[in-house]
């Protein structure tokens, strides 16, 4: 405490020093202050010398030294660091951190404390567990990412492994099959399926970079268009690759302001996501009509119902579910579908129980011409 006060600080007297310097007596009189003190309180000297010193401090702090820091000061005979508040004429807080030392011999003993404004100090404490709330935030995020980066090539390598195979293997069969009864062998299907397959999962993939890289999904919808033929167009090209039947119902009588490739692709991943978690041999339902401005289109299968717990992410990228195998994907059709209805100012809901299988259902605005 004696640096803080002492003249050889670079101060010529107690008076000039930037800190609260206090002196009381054994009842707590003050008997002498410096300016820096009289400065903070707003009140004269002639009108403080010989009053109590606990009047200058606030409620909660003046609680505080009657029943910890002056005992304790009695006790120890010294006091290092205690935050506590003055208060001066006006009603204004001054935070400050006092120590203080006893000396002499009752009934002459008298207590120096010695002030320094809190305020910056305050501040930096919570600058301190501010930059480290959001260190600890950068952290964890790194971590997610760092295990999103993982997933991610862990399942872009075996998703794409799968089709690439089949196509090369298919390859290999027909280079030593006659040319001429190539277009009617059945590989040629089992080989455009592996195909489409493969470039359904590049697309995904370009979307969701591009959603990462906060573009977001782009749509283009300058002018209305027949919803009817994106969808049936649609529904024609999974039929030549799907197992299972496709049940369509369309009441779309007036063209719907959209981006049709957009649609399109949206219908595409609800259709194959119904189609690979379906019930085998049973038949997709497909259903899009307008009511009250509004587009519906449900897809529905027959499959397992969906536990409550996997439909709350149903829709976050790379969420394959425990309870699935390894043909349902990247996990990013159905992130791609809802990022394409929320472009569309729409979104899309999940119902699922026993018996009556699973429905994802968009909802979107109709703006016609």
């Amino acid at each position: 405490m004696a640096s803080i006060i002492d003249s050889s600080a670079g101060y010529s007297s107690i008076e000039d020093a930037p800190c609260g310097y206090l002196v009381v007596d054994d009842a707590g009189a003050i008997l002498s202050l410096n300016n820096s003190i009289l400065e903070w309180l707003g009140i004269d000297r002639a009108d403080i010398l010989g009053s109590p010193a606990i009047a200058y401090f606030n409620l909660s702090s003046q609680v505080i030294l009657e029943t910890s820091f002056m005992p304790l000061l009695r006790l120890k005979g010294s006091i290092n660091g205690v935050s506590v508040d003055l208060k001066a004429r006006d009603g204004t807080i001054v935070p400050v951190v006092m120590s203080a030392k006893r000396s002499g011999e009752q009934p002459n003993t008298v207590t120096r404390m010695v002030l320094l404004k809190a305020n910056r100090r305050r501040e930096f404490e919570r600058e301190l567990i501010t930059a480290r709330a959001e260190a600890e935030s950068q952290l964890s995020m790194k971590e997610r990412e760092g295990k999103l980066r993982e997933q991610f090539i862990a399942v872009v390598g075996h998703d794409l492994r799968n089709p690439i195979a089949a196509v090369s293997a298919g390859l290999r069969i027909l280079s030593r099959k006659d040319a001429l009864t190539v277009n009617g062998d059945p590989l040629i299907p089992e080989m455009q399926r592996a195909l489409n397959r493969a470039s359904q999962i590049i697309t995904n993939l370009m979307d969701f970079a591009r959603g990462r890289l906060g573009r977001g999904i782009e749509i283009e919808a300058p002018h209305a268009v027949d919803l009817k033929a994106v969808f049936t167009d649609v529904v024609a090209e999974i039929r030549q690759i799907a197992e299972q039947p496709i049940d369509i119902a369309f009441d779309l009588p007036r063209p719907i302001r959209a981006d049709p490739q957009r649609l399109g692709q949206l219908l595409s991943n609800l259709l194959g996501n119904a189609i690979t978690h379906g019930a085998p041999g049973k038949p997709v339902s497909l259903y899009a009509v307008v009511e009250c401005d509004s587009l519906r289109l449900s897809v529905t299968n027959q499959g397992p119902p969906i536990p409550n717990e996997v439909q709350a992410s149903l829709f976050k990228p790379f969420e394959r579910g425990e309870h699935r195998d390894s043909k349902q994907g990247l996990g990013l059709g159905l992130y791609i579908a809802y990022e394409i209805a929320r472009a569309h100012d729409g979104h899309i809901k999940v119902e699922s129980s026993l018996g009556k299988g699973t429905t994802l259902t968009l909802t979107m605005p109709a703006h016609f011409e």
